[in-house]
């Protein structure tokens, strides 16, 4: 195997039925018209079911209201709301009436980045949204769209190609009586238009982790791959699962495919982006997977990780997670929370790349600090070096993916060299994450290239130094960046670190603890430089993006007010 090629595949096809989405939930509707597709988890605690007839008969009504309102094939809709049933039928009604979600979030008071998207993709035609707490979001809305007339029509300045505006419900802080609450219980006598499966339907954004959110459009077809790619990754995945996944209906991981590539039974809270702290959304979530006990479970690694330290109670058959990166610390979650884990990598881009499930059989073959995992049906993976060329079978280089569910390019940028750096020939595909394929041909995501840290022409990736620093019994969380040395050029290693309540230790002391753990010497100084942080930074709690994700940016600028500006600068 020394000699072999980072090149892996799926011998696995998938059957893909030639059909929109709506049509898929259709289908749903017909053959299991009473079962709840949803159980939705309110502020209060409270459940409240949506049966797939439901959802589908209020959708079409929906979706004739919207042609009645001159919604044609090929229009944008704004969409922006928590997960809740009038997300689900404004979603699926603009999609059946020819038109195109475009998923958003509320971000900034003044409404500056949703003038900014939309100007960037001038054909949004409509805005259906929800009022948010105390209205906020209905405050944000006036701003943006000059404000609305009562039956929410818009003539703005700002956004002339905006023509109507629908609140999810109505609010006693607007004005606005046009309502996704009202609007699907009408009886319109009006046929919809033909939708071909290649047309766009939904336009998801990135989390805007590396810079500007940026929007990735699917048609009906792709919209069926993501979903058939999710439902084979789990096998035992069927349709008396009960399913626990609080991502947002508007993200990759949290748009409604699991539930109608299989017919299962979804819970998911209504606001899961509205706890404090990562602490108080895990117990929220280990409040609800006791209660409803469904058998899968959707955990991202943070939450994970706070239920494995805090040794919360939580029991469920399976647990899925993933992202980028995954600890094999994460595998300790096998039989003390779970018989089944389900590692996944993917992005907002193409959708579910590669997964794998571990057990407890499993144990003695785990020998990477990282989990790794398996291409999905229709996914080749390679593994290259700058220059695009195999590297051989354990050493780290550039991930290229070439899937089923093709990528074209983002609908919002004007950056057609990195559209062109990206898409590559063939199909394949290169986002900058760096990894490398084990001798048992699977594939370990070590983080994104501009991440590493690079020093005398040693490269080391943050998770290498982020899993020492955890070890560190007072340490909660750590997220390790390159910055630039101004004087020799190398990327060295910070960090910044969240500590437990009151046991927070000076610099020195960890960079101490780091030397310790790796047995740092005079024998081995170049070490020094590679994997003590010249910078260490208390946290509190890290700033989040709306997406749940460190916001990177933001750790990065309160980092820069720590350093000397004249000796260090953060990418």
């Amino acid at each position: 195997m020394a000699n072999a090629s980072s090149y892996i595949s799926s011998p696995d096809t998938l059957d893909i039925p030639n059909i929109t989405f709506p049509e898929l939930l259709g289908r749903l509707a017909a053959a299991k018209p009473d079962k709840a597709a949803y159980i939705f988890i309110d502020d209060q605690e409270n459940a409240h079911s949506l049966t797939y007839r439901e959802l589908y008969e209020k959708a079409s009504k929906f979706a004739r209201v919207l042609v009645s309102f001159g919604i044609m094939k090929g229009d944008k809709v704004a969409l922006s709301g928590g997960n809740v049933p009038e997300w689900l039928i404004a979603n699926f009604g603009i999609q059946m009436a020819g038109g195109c979600s475009l998923c958003f979030p509320f971000a900034k008071k003044e409404g500056e980045d949703i003038i900014e998207l939309f100007q960037s993709i001038p054909t949004v035609k409509m805005l259906i949204f929800d009022p948010g707490q105390s209205g906020r979001n209905c405050e944000i809305v006036n701003k943006i769209a000059d404000y609305p007339s009562a039956d929410g029509h818009v003539d703005s300045t700002k956004l002339p190609a905006l023509k109507q505006v629908i609140l999810f419900n109505q609010s006693k802080n607007s004005s606005i009586s046009c309502t996704v609450n009202e609007l699907c219980t009408r009886q319109i006598d009006m046929d919809l238009p033909r939708i071909d499966p290649e047309d766009i339907g939904l336009v998801l954004l990135t989390s805007g982790s590396t810079g500007k959110p940026k929007g990735v459009p699917n048609s009906h077809r792709q919209q069926i791959i993501m979903s058939w790619l999710y439902m084979n990754g789990m096998p035992q995945f069927n349709e008396v699962t009960t399913f626990y996944n609080d991502r947002p209906f508007s993200w990759m991981a949290g748009y409604p495919q699991w539930e109608l590539a299989t017919g299962c039974t979804r819970i998911t809270l209504c606001n899961p982006l509205r706890y404090d702290s990562i602490i108080d959304a895990t117990e929220a979530t280990c409040a609800v997977i006791g209660e409803h006990k469904p058998t899968y479970s959707f955990l991202v690694p943070s939450v994970l990780e706070s239920i494995l330290t805090r040794n919360m109670p939580l029991k469920t058959k399976a647990i899925l997670t993933g992202g980028t990166t995954v600890s094999s610390s994460l595998f300790k979650s096998v039989e003390k929370l779970c018989d089944e884990l389900y590692v996944a990598y993917g992005m907002t881009e193409i959708g579910a790349i590669a997964t794998r499930m571990y057990t407890l059989a499993d144990t003695k073959s785990i020998r990477s600090i990282l989990l790794s995992c398996r291409p999905l049906p229709g996914t080749d993976i390679k593994v290259t070096d700058a220059n695009g060329l195999l590297v051989p079978v354990g050493q780290k280089g550039l991930i290229h993916i070439r899937s089923t569910k093709r990528f074209d390019g983002y609908i919002n940028d004007d950056d057609e060299s990195r559209a062109k750096e990206q898409c590559l020939k063939n199909g394949w595909l290169c986002f900058n994450d760096y990894g490398y394929v084990t001798e048992d041909k699977e594939l370990i995501i070590e983080g994104r290239g501009n991440d590493a840290m690079e020093v005398y022409g040693s490269t080391v990736f943050p998770y290498e130094i982020e899993k020492v620093i955890t070890e560190n019994k007072n340490v909660f969380a750590a997220i390790v960046l390159p910055v630039k040395d101004k004087t020799t050029g190398d990327r060295l290693p910070s960090a910044a670190v969240v500590y437990k309540p009151g046991s927070e230790e000076s610099k020195e002391s960890m960079q101490n603890f780091i030397r310790e753990q790796l047995n740092i010497s005079k024998d081995n100084q170049l070490l020094e430089c590679l994997f003590v942080p010249r910078i260490v930074v208390s946290f509190s709690e890290f700033p989040r993006l709306l997406s749940g994700k460190p916001d990177r940016e933001g750790i990065k600028k309160i980092m820069q007010q720590n350093v000397e500006a004249e000796k260090y600068s953060f990418f």
